[in-house]
């Protein structure tokens, strides 16, 4: 594999994606030099000192970042320049995400914050679709665990759109959207909510379940069948995640346990039979928050230890910093709950270790 391809592959879902990603780097590195340098050559250093698997990472790279830090904090958006801040807003969180994760979500909802994402242009350009839709996702599935509301709601223009990272589940995410707001309403036990509609978690439920991707008649012909097995288990078991996240937000541990039992198994099933297809089997999957939800739901000892000891696949292995604070959360969602306490999971999770999820 040649080394752009290796570098390429930790940001897509299969090597099919690879040329247009690259002409969106290139794009950005041409056109926005002056603005995203500092930010791209951060997320190569982190990058490429991550693929070494050495400890620590390099403080010119820090600096590097707080330089974008800085550009990304005092930036005047205009409509000419918005993809430049798209890039260097990504290229910050990724960077985040690769050395400590600590930053990634208020780095992404900052920017989503900065650009005006209801502008035609940024969707009619489909090289400008992917950065919005990749801090969309990652501020999307964020606040699922932490009941807050993202910074956008997306909305659906084409429906068999078949993003680099988050596949065929694009349409998925105004649900998932949905859901955060009825989290974050249900947190604060909002009037709100029971005004809408007392039966809003049923009716969001079977949405959820309902929900099912819309490949377009020439995927196969695009894509690889492998790719196409990928993208099809991870539009599945992001829909049962999410199912998952409303259900605990319905009950606490110890309360119909049987339903999450069973969510969780499909969802580590599928993800397992996907992994062996590609060649990675008893490794972690590529889209990561799904396999988190069915982690936390495990009971079994033996069967814990086996989650834990599980590896990030070759297409992931720079997240290995996230990946180990993700553990570290679940472990401690794990104890509390082996204390016999009737809680709620998210109430578990705001008291948890910082983390983030290694998307």
């Amino acid at each position: 594999m040649r080394s752009i391809d290796h570098f390429l592959s930790y940001f897509v879902l299969g090597p099919s994606f690879s040329t247009n990603f690259q002409s969106l780097v290139e794009i950005g590195l041409s056109e926005y030099r002056e603005l995203v340098r500092e930010g791209c050559l951060a997320c190569a250093g982190a990058v490429f000192h991550a693929r070494s698997k050495k400890s620590g990472f390099d403080n010119i790279n820090f600096e590097r970042s707080a330089v974008g830090l800085r550009k990304l904090r005092r930036g005047n958006v205009t409509k000419r320049d918005t993809g430049a801040f798209l890039a260097l807003g990504l290229t910050l969180a990724t960077f985040d995400l690769i050395t400590s994760g600590t930053s990634a979500h208020m780095i992404t909802r900052f920017t989503l914050s900065l650009i005006n994402l209801s502008h035609p242009s940024i969707w009619m350009d489909p090289c400008m679709q992917s950065e919005p839709l990749c801090l969309i996702f990652m501020d999307t599935v964020e606040c699922l665990l932490r009941r807050q509301i993202p910074v956008i709601r997306y909305r659906v223009r084409d429906p068999y759109l078949v993003d680099r990272l988050i596949g065929l589940c694009s349409p998925l995410l105004p649900i998932m959207y949905d859901v955060c707001w009825l989290a974050y309403e249900s947190r604060s036990r909002s009037s709100l909510l029971q005004q809408l509609s007392p039966n809003l978690f049923d009716d969001l439920n079977e949405l959820v379940a309902s929900w099912r991707p819309r490949p377009s008649p020439d995927l196969l012909s695009k894509f690889s069948s492998q790719e196409v097995t990928c993208m099809l288990t991870q539009a599945r078991v992001l829909r049962m995640a999410v199912s998952l996240v409303l259900h605990r937000l319905k009950y606490p541990f110890g309360v119909e346990d049987r339903m999450a039992t069973r969510l969780s198994t499909d969802i580590l099933s599928e993800c397992a039979i996907c992994s062996s297809i590609v060649g990675e089997a008893d490794k972690l999957p590529q889209t990561l928050f799904p396999w988190m939800m069915a982690a936390i739901e495990v009971t079994s000892p033996e069967k814990r230890l086996m989650l834990l000891g599980m590896e990030l696949p070759k297409s992931r292995e720079i997240l290995s910093v996230p990946t180990a604070k993700m553990k570290e959360s679940i472990r401690f969602v794990w104890d509390i709950r082996d204390a016999g306490y009737a809680t709620s999971l998210f109430d578990i999770l705001e008291q948890a270790p910082i983390y983030v999820v290694p998307l």
